[in-house]
């Protein structure tokens, strides 16, 4: 799930994001599936695309592509991952672009505040970031 994000262009009218990720049929591929409510909350939008583990060093570069080929260069890279696989924060190289993305929402807010920190220290404007209103999903009963 998507917590924050800095505004996309891919992602203007875009909110609640979930992205699935299933392993494709070449090692290191994934297919890559975002699916999120416009903003009026009445549409779904989805954007598929792929990604593949890009090789060498650091660790948790990607390349992924929502057309029809990958780049050459990795463009997101993972910059977090907690120990259990609960949060992420990843971003891209030019720092315009950056997810906190959570297994469960809603996430508390010192968790949050955590991870804006790691982004923060990666050169990325949190000011900015857009927060999810995970929180006023009304709970199934």
């Amino acid at each position: 799930h998507e917590v924050a994000r800095l505004p996309t262009a891919f992602q203007p009218d875009g909110t609640l994001a979930v992205a699935e990720y299933t392993a494709g049929h070449e090692a290191g591929q994934l297919w890559v599936k975002n699916t999120m409510l416009d903003k009026t909350g009445k549409k779904i939008i989805d954007l598929d695309g792929k990604a593949k583990l890009a090789d060498g060093n650091p660790p948790g570069r990607l390349l992924v592509s929502f057309g029809p080929v990958l780049p050459e260069t990795p463009n997101y890279h993972v910059m977090h991952v907690d120990e259990d696989y609960q949060f992420a924060v990843v971003g891209v190289p030019d720092r315009n672009s950056c997810w906190i993305l959570a297994r469960e929402v809603p996430i508390a807010k010192d968790t949050l505040k955590t991870l804006q920190g790691i982004a923060k220290k990666a050169g990325f404007d949190v000011a900015k970031m857009e927060i999810a209103p995970w929180d006023k999903i009304p709970k199934a009963k």
